[in-house]
């Protein structure tokens, strides 16, 4: 988790894994507020979005049955 105290670029990626994966950032009632899966033609995944003060929560996993 991450607390914003203002409004903020928030930027996350998964490039350089060497698996599918996807990225989802969730609000502080557990709702997505955004999600990412196979970013620029790749199975990596990238998030940049702007969020507004708050606690937020980062969800990182492999696609279907892809781990690492």
């Amino acid at each position: 988790s991450f607390t914003l105290s203002r409004r903020e670029l928030v930027y996350v990626d998964t490039y350089g894994t060497g698996y599918d994966s996807v990225i989802s950032i969730l609000n502080s009632g557990f709702g997505q507020v955004v999600c990412n899966d196979d970013s620029c033609s790749t199975n990596q995944s990238q998030v940049v979005t702007v969020l507004d003060p708050g606690t937020y929560y980062l969800r990182y996993a492999g696609w279907s049955t892809n781990s690492g």
